[in-house]
């Protein structure tokens, strides 16, 4: 399995079990803060009668707040930087090359660099926009419980496809 920045795969790494415990934790409160997240954006878009208003009103307070903290923390302004670099890198590189495994869990057959970005690879925050706004959308109908059994059910059933065909960042798995 062909590796990406020169890492080990996820499938490779043990961590202590303090820390191990610290991220299940932290997991756990993102998932409690997700259904408050549901329940708000939800009231929102009943409130105005239109998920996608709720959406835009959600992402673009949370833009103003990502975009200060980039203007004030040097290291997110580099790490912006540092994706759009990689972002011409995939770019450049030939996109009617074999599908080898490297272009597979990230990196670019043909360049050198191991921080070479596909597009598409940066699509998640489309992802996030439409779970925002059928979150926005569907909260008010359904609930959130409903909603988010929903959604992890959908996470559930592709991260067994993307785990299979290999195109997570720790290649596939079995």
């Amino acid at each position: 399995m062909t590796q990406t920045r020169n890492s080990p795969s996820v499938t490779d790494q043990h961590a202590p079990p303090a820390q191990l415990a610290v991220g299940i934790a932290i997991t756990f409160v993102i998932g409690v803060l997700l259904a408050c997240q549901s329940r708000v954006n939800g009231q929102l878009g009943a409130e105005l009668h239109d998920g996608i208003v709720a959406a835009t009103w959600s992402f673009g307070s949370g833009l103003v707040v990502l975009v200060i903290v980039a203007a004030l923390v040097p290291g997110v302004r580099s790490g912006l930087r540092s994706v759009v670099g990689a972002l011409h890198a995939g770019r450049g590189s030939s996109s009617s090359s074999s599908s080898s495994g490297t272009e597979r869990d990230g990196g670019a057959a043909g360049t050198a660099s191991p921080w070479a970005l596909r597009p598409w690879q940066v699509l998640g925050g489309v992802c996030g926009a439409y779970l925002v706004v059928t979150q926005s959308a569907t909260v008010g109908l359904v609930g959130v419980a409903v909603f988010t059994v929903a959604v992890v059910a959908g996470q559930a059933g592709s991260s067994l496809v993307v785990d299979r065909l290999g195109l997570g960042p720790g290649g596939g798995s079995r």
